[in-house]
């Protein structure tokens, strides 16, 4: 009976974690140095660590490891999850770059899917969008700031990938401009309006917020607790790059964190994505957004 109840709540969890998927697979090839294309079939939008948004979207090994053919990587941490009333589902995935036994560096990737592909299948093209952030302490990112030692950010520039959709209707193709358009604009218009507050008021749903740091994942009652106290203000550049289908989407930005302590200012990539969908009853179209992560370019 108790093995039964173990069976049961497996399957009807909406995430696992430490399990062997397809993306091991891709980390694998990945940290071989091999091509990684298919992986990527279906996906308008990648982040690297260094900020650099790229369509098509392609990964290498150089973009991970700085081309150290010594450095290899471990995928530590594997969740999917599913986004409450949508089809929309998203991968947090650890990865471990280690050379010998020294922790080299460890990467939070972000994976957008939507219920069109199986993460779960042998199929590659699940990917919408993708973020790999290299991350990084508070402590360490002040430090760096007040030594000038931070990289360059790179600029992200007002842009719209759309792969060919050709059995796509007039108005499905109404919809996605729309639901692109409406999560660009929550990302802010660069007007000098502090992001923050409204960054704790998206988080108050399922929304989910993830920093630059370790163990930064912020959701819920108790992650809107924790950035309203956060003591900096959030600046949009309020300019962006996105993609994605009408229900699914992602866009990439930069937004500068001043913090209230007066040591130096801080630009972060910002990878977000979000949902779209019929309101229940009405059937109106409307857009919400899912989740956000903050990245120190590296």
């Amino acid at each position: 009976m108790i093995r039964t109840l173990i069976a049961a709540a497996i399957v009807l969890t909406s995430s696992t974690a430490f399990a062997k998927d397809e993306f091991d697979a891709f980390v694998a090839t990945l940290a071989a140095g091999k091509d990684t294309t298919s992986y990527f079939s279906g996906c308008e939008l990648l982040v690297t660590p260094a900020g650099t948004v790229r369509q098509p979207c392609s990964l290498s090994l150089a973009d991970i490891t700085g081309g150290d053919a010594a450095v290899k990587l471990t995928v530590k941490n594997n969740k999917k999850r599913m986004y409450p009333m949508s089809q929309m589902e998203w991968r947090e995935a650890e990865v471990e770059a280690r050379k010998g036994k020294q922790l080299v560096a460890t990467f939070r990737v972000i994976e957008i899917g939507g219920l069109g592909g199986n993460p779960d299948g042998s199929t590659d093209g699940w990917v919408v969008a993708t973020h790999w952030s290299k991350l990084i302490s508070d402590k360490e990112v002040k430090a760096r700031a007040l030594a000038k030692t931070l990289p360059a950010v790179p600029a992200i520039n007002d842009k719209i990938f759309t792969l060919p959709h050709p059995q796509e209707s007039e108005q499905a193709k109404i919809d996605r401009e729309q639901a692109i358009g409406s999560l660009r604009s929550t990302l802010g218009r660069g007007d000098g309006t502090d992001f923050t507050p409204w960054l704790a008021e998206l988080v108050s749903g399922p929304f989910v917020v993830f920093g630059s740091a370790p163990g930064q994942r912020y959701t819920g009652r108790a992650g809107k607790k924790s950035i309203s106290g956060w003591k900096l203000a959030l600046a949009p550049s309020g300019t962006s790059a996105a993609g994605g289908s009408g229900w699914v989407l992602a866009a990439a930005t930069t937004m500068v964190a001043t913090p209230a302590d007066k040591s130096p200012p801080i630009t972060y990539v910002v990878f977000a994505a979000a949902i779209s969908g019929l309101t229940p009853g009405g059937g109106s179209f409307h857009t919400e957004p899912a989740l956000i992560q903050f990245a120190v370019p590296n």
